[in-house]
């Protein structure tokens, strides 16, 4: 039967890649694949969706192993690049049930510049931190000659509160979003988000504990933070911190 007379648009499936097709009116809802049986979520009925169904009659479905590049899609011969093309064309399913990770993963200079980013931001705060605790001197609301006590006393206290502050919020800040989005400033500003092998956000245990204060816990290792770093010149575009903490950071 001809698909077009039914108003249907393509879409492929997020694991096997085969090409299916829906009614337009099914547009949002999820469906399985007859292919290899995974849900997927249906897409909006764009247009071009809907032109590449057109006059097109549907296959009947063949096993497929899930974790295999069907034979209709190799044919196309599709560079990476092309590929990675059309799996972020298709970011509205989960990256854990693409075929690979590594298509969606963030460039190398983009986790760098996204670093630098959120080292900077850092970097700001605390500066902010100096300049608020020299200015509650400079006001009279703290004590030179206290703060060069040799005892620790309330005006020390209240020194040390005010220089981290800033950074102390900005951390905080940053840890919520890291955990509810997968995503820190430098991170959101550049297009990239930290995901676990299903496609979701990482949550505070695997994106915060695990990815931030164990790597900075291992820091006191001799040259950790260096391998750490070099890591990421791997296939997967992966840092130790992100084996660690079962995480991937992908383009969105």
């Amino acid at each position: 039967m001809s698909v077009a007379t039914q108003c249907k648009f393509e879409y492929r499936c997020s694991r096997c890649f085969h090409s299916l097709y829906a009614p337009v009116e099914e547009s949002g809802t999820e469906q399985p694949c007859r292919f290899c049986g995974v849900q997927n979520l249906l897409p909006e009925a764009t247009p071009d969706r809907i032109a590449r169904a057109e006059n097109v009659t549907e296959e009947a479905p063949v096993a497929v192993a899930p974790n295999e590049i069907p034979l209709m899609f190799r044919d196309e011969q599709l560079t990476d690049e092309e590929l990675q093309r059309e799996v972020k064309r298709q970011m509205y399913v989960a990256p854990g049930d693409m075929i690979c990770m590594s298509t969606m993963a963030a460039s190398r200079v983009k986790r760098f510049l996204g670093a630098l980013i959120d080292g900077a931001l850092a970097a700001v705060a605390f500066a902010l931190g100096i300049g608020l605790m020299i200015g509650l001197v400079a006001g009279g609301f703290i004590s030179q000659q206290q703060l060069e006590a040799s005892t620790f006393n309330l005006d020390q206290l209240n020194a040390l509160a005010a220089t981290y502050f800033p950074f102390v919020a900005l951390a905080l800040f940053q840890w919520n979003l890291i955990a509810t989005r997968g995503q820190s400033i430098g991170k959101k500003l550049l297009g990239m988000k930290i995901v676990t092998d299903g496609g979701h956000a990482p949550g505070f245990i695997f994106g915060v504990v695990l990815r931030n204060w164990v790597r900075v816990a291992l820091s006191i290792i001799p040259f950790f933070s260096l391998i750490d770093v070099l890591f990421i010149f791997g296939e997967s575009h992966r840092c130790i911190h992100d084996y660690l903490a079962g995480t991937f950071v992908v383009d969105v």
